[in-house]
Formats: C-alpha cells, sequence, structure tokens
C-alpha cells in the first residue's frame, strides 16, 4: 500500500528572507551591484515587452547606463518603469543574481547630472583598466547625442545562496 502524502509533503520550501536592517540591505546589494559590470535591462512600450543586455556602473542602489538613442531609451520615454536583473556567470556556485525594479531617467549631456552620473562610470576600477575612454576628459569629446540612464530602485532583491540561512535579502524604497 502507498503512503499517503500530506499536503506540507507537496509545500514547496521557499527560501527564507534575511531578517537584517534596511541599512545592512543596501550595503550587501551595493557591494554586489559594484562588483558586476552588465544587467539586462526589461522596458515596455505600446504592452510589447524588450530586454536588453548591457554594461553598466553603479553608485549605492543606483544604477548608470551609457548609452545613446536605442530602442531601450524610446521606450522609457514612454514609460519610465523598468525592472532588471544582475546574476553571477561562473562559478555559477553560489547562485547569486539580483532582480531590481524602478524607474528609469534618462539624463543627455546637456544636463549638469550627466557629468555626475558620467563620474561613477570614471571611478569604476574594472572600466578605468578595459576601456580608455572611462575618463572625465572624454565627456567634452564625447559625440553629441549620448544619455545616461539613471536607473533609481523601488524594490531590490538579493539572491545569495551563500547566506546558508536566508539567501534573500530585499530592500525597498519604502
Amino acid at each position: 500500500m502507498a503512503d499517503k502524502k500530506t499536503q506540507s509533503d507537496n509545500e514547496v520550501k521557499r527560501p527564507r528572507i534575511a531578517q537584517i536592517p534596511k541599512d545592512e540591505a543596501e550595503k550587501a546589494i551595493s557591494e554586489y551591484l559594484s562588483k558586476h559590470h552588465f544587467l539586462v535591462l526589461a522596458t515596455s512600450e505600446d504592452n510589447i515587452p524588450r530586454a536588453t543586455t548591457l554594461a553598466y556602473a553603479s553608485s549605492g542602489t543606483t544604477v548608470y547606463i551609457f548609452t545613446g538613442r536605442t530602442k531601450a531609451s524610446r521606450s522609457i520615454e514612454s514609460n519610465n518603469k523598468v525592472s532588471l536583473g544582475i546574476y553571477t556567470e561562473m562559478p555559477y556556485h553560489p547562485v547569486q543574481g539580483i532582480n531590481y525594479r524602478g524607474r528609469a531617467e534618462i539624463i543627455t549631456q546637456e544636463n549638469p547630472g550627466f557629468a555626475v552620473g558620467w563620474k561613477v562610470f570614471c571611478n569604476n576600477p574594472t572600466l578605468k583598466k578595459e576601456e580608455p575612454w572611462a575618463n572625465m576628459e572624454y565627456l567634452e569629446k564625447m559625440s553629441k547625442g549620448a544619455i545616461l540612464l539613471k536607473i533609481v530602485p523601488e524594490e531590490i532583491t538579493l539572491h545569495d545562496n551563500s547566506r546558508k540561512e536566508s539567501p534573500i535579502v530585499l530592500w525597498t524604497k519604502k
């Protein structure tokens, strides 16, 4: 006779959310963001979703993307709500990644905020090493039409399986 399964046998065991102060969650998320340089940005225009892989730099939990007039930036003009995903590629153990929901601002070169965001790129050690253009002098030589996307978070979830007891870190703007 087969054993009867109870309801609890069929339940999915969900990872626990870390019960930590907001500033500690923000620090963990900021550290993860600073160690990675590529993300997948999700936008939507006319109810058509689009995902785009882009390079980024971060300052705290704010993300900056250097780009031009692209389909993603045009989508943001009509709907500034975005989400993004970042994941650890290899080695992929422990599994780590970020799910991020927020709003995007388009910053043109004429806007004083452009230099602020550009400085974030210039202060990124990996970009400074790999990209000769990641310096403040390039700002003057930059062709017209370049823009920065500034992504300001509403909610960020960090998945980090190295945090054995509670692998989920949740941060919200509220």
